[in-house]
């Protein structure tokens, strides 16, 4: 087994420990705190982004949008506020209200997007991402 396949295997058993224990502990927020620590020193950014897409894929829209306004700040401060009915093309006014919005406003309003997306259009939409 090569250097690098026996690195990312020490990687990945060190998460997947540290995850288990997070879990094991009842769901009590401190252990999950702790987790982030471990997250940030043994994944790449790539690997916590995949992980952080599926945690909001399996979350009720309800509880990944609490999380993530919790995360980012609360949305209502400064933001464009939600996105007016097009007078123009889709692309374009969705274009225009990102440039308004909060980061955070940005975020909730992705993730909802991607949760109502169903079959292949969620699919083609994940390719896209992973792909930039």
């Amino acid at each position: 087994m090569s250097a690098r396949a026996t690195d990312f295997e020490a990687r990945h058993a060190r998460v997947g420990r540290a995850l288990i224990c997070a879990l094991g502990a009842g769901g009590e927020a401190r252990h999950f705190e702790q987790l982030v620590t471990v997250l940030e020193a043994h994944l790449s950014r790539t690997e916590r982004m995949g992980l952080l897409a599926a945690a909001i894929g399996a979350a009720e829209v309800e509880d990944a949008v609490a999380v993530m306004s919790a995360a980012l700040g609360d949305a209502t401060e400064e933001g464009a506020g939600p996105p007016v009915p097009p007078l123009g093309s889709l692309v374009e006014e969705a274009s225009a209200w990102t440039e308004m919005a909060s980061d955070a406003e940005i975020a909730i309003f992705c993730l909802a997007t991607f949760n109502a997306m169903r079959g292949s259009r969620r699919e083609d939409f994940l390719a896209h991402v992973r792909g930039l």
